[in-house]
């Protein structure tokens, strides 16, 4: 009997924790003045469904906790899973479009911009240095990071409903033979 209370006890503390969390997902004072101002107000009846949804479910997680932890561990890994999707860089270099891969310094070597007039910087990719800069500050040091030369053809599929126009050219972050960052220096 003491195994049965003891099971019946996490149950409730897993209950009311999860009950916790459901609070601050309701509206606050001020958006439900507004609801009811606006003539979205809850009725007797909403009240009285919150009141039975609410027990049901404070049940089902105290008899049943272990298979509801299972549940909300692979809901918390699928919702994840699917941020980190949602949050990956859209980026139009594909693997079948490097070129060639080269060092930080030849890659600003090649570039080093020399404008007889004098209206570009002589700096690597001239009006560009700084964006280029803040892709060497993301680029990182580690070994496995790799730089590619790229080139999209024009009339490539480039995202996911685009085409290019013209040609394409830049620089990727390779990490592990994946496109993790680039650095587009012309398109047409």
């Amino acid at each position: 009997m003491d195994w049965a209370y003891l099971y019946l006890g996490i149950g409730v503390i897993i209950a009311l924790i999860f009950y916790g969390f459901s609070l601050k997902d309701r509206p606050t004072q001020f958006v439900k003045d507004m609801r009811a101002a606006l003539g979205y107000g809850k009725t007797l009846k909403d009240h009285l469904q919150d009141i039975l949804v609410y027990t049901l479910a404070g049940l089902t997680i105290v008899i049943g906790w272990p298979g509801f932890l299972v549940w909300a561990a692979q809901r918390k890994i699928r919702d994840r899973l699917e941020y980190a999707k949602s949050n990956e860089p859209q980026l139009i270099c594909k693997p079948k479009y490097l070129v060639r891969k080269l060092s930080l310094i030849e890659a600003e070597q090649e570039n080093l911009i020399n404008d007889p007039l004098g209206l570009t910087p002589r700096l690597p990719f001239g009006h560009l240095n700084g964006a280029w800069t803040k892709f060497l500050s993301e680029f990182g040091l580690e070994d496995e990071n790799e730089l590619w030369y790229f080139e999209i053809p024009a009339g490539s599929p480039i995202g996911e409903y685009l085409k290019s126009t013209g040609l394409t050219s830049g620089y990727a972050k390779v990490v592990k033979g994946k496109v993790v960052g680039e650095f587009v220096i012309e398109s047409d």
